[in-house]
């Protein structure tokens, strides 16, 4: 998963696979092993670290209690911290990030890395609102929070859009969100990968739904009149976009989650 330094290789990470609700405790255990040999102590220090770049938790120290210069190169050791997420937590993704630091000169060994994922918040079981929609590899829209008023030219407008991998996506993908003119055409969109590249699509944890913005700026001549909200997603590389499913059939590549009417 990472290597710091041409010295530490991190080979796996043991995570909760659920949401965990705010005010518990997670075990966060890393699989590590000496590419060559460390002819210092280093420290340990792994962080919980949200999509606004916050820390939301750490723990940090010699690894397990064993110095890593008595460690036998190719030895894999494991490596527990345990994390105390705040019983104020926003609910939402949080990544793992682990780096190595010398206590003494407080100089790290390469950057940080990421580990992995938690996700904070309920269970998809927990959800009582039927999905909005289903896009191929396993994607699906739990939810849409979209804004009454302040719908008018040059306006700038967030939406909210609650997400779960039903399945582990393969790939990792873009959202689009457009406002679609009378003619069919968009005269406004908010392209952006969720979380912003924090928490790609290819990382997201299965039944774990999670809610992220997106912005759209209305154009200063945008006139008045009924227009329609559309959500998708696509790869940033091939432009294809994924398939909307309904019954298992391929229904479009889109869903309209709103009809907006701009004053």
């Amino acid at each position: 998963l990472a290597t710091w330094g041409d010295r530490i290789r991190l080979g796996a990470a043991d995570l909760p696979v659920r949401p965990l609700p705010p005010g518990s405790e997670v075990m966060a255990t890393l699989y590590l092993q000496a590419v060559q040999p460390i002819d210092v102590n280093l420290n340990v220090l792994v962080r919980l670290v949200g999509a606004d770049g916050q820390e939301l938790a750490r723990d940090e120290g010699w690894p397990w209690g064993r110095e890593t210069s008595t460690w036998p190169v190719g030895e894999v050791w494991p490596d527990g911290h345990r994390l105390a997420i705040p019983a104020d937590a926003a609910p939402g993704p949080y990544r793992v990030e682990v780096s190595f630091y010398d206590p003494d000169t407080l100089q790290l060994l390469g950057d940080a890395a990421t580990a992995g994922y938690i996700v904070v918040g309920e269970a998809a079981g927990e959800q009582r609102a039927q999905p909005l929609a289903r896009f191929g590899d396993g994607i699906t829209l739990l939810g849409a929070e979209v804004p009454a008023e302040g719908w008018q030219a040059g306006a700038d407008q967030t939406v909210t859009l609650t997400w779960l991998a039903e399945t582990p996506t393969r790939g990792r993908y873009t959202v689009f969100l457009h406002l679609i003119g009378p003619d069919g055409a968009p005269v406004a969109q908010g392209d952006q990968e969720p979380w912003r590249g924090v928490y790609p699509t290819d990382a997201w944890l299965i039944d774990a739904p999670a809610a992220d913005e997106y912005h759209l700026a209305l154009p200063e001549s945008l006139p008045p009149g009924a227009y329609s909200l559309a959500v998708g997603l696509y790869d940033p590389v091939t432009q294809q976009r994924l398939p909307l499913l309904q019954d298992g059939k391929v229904a479009g590549d889109s869903y309209p989650v709103a009809e907006i009417k701009v004053k």
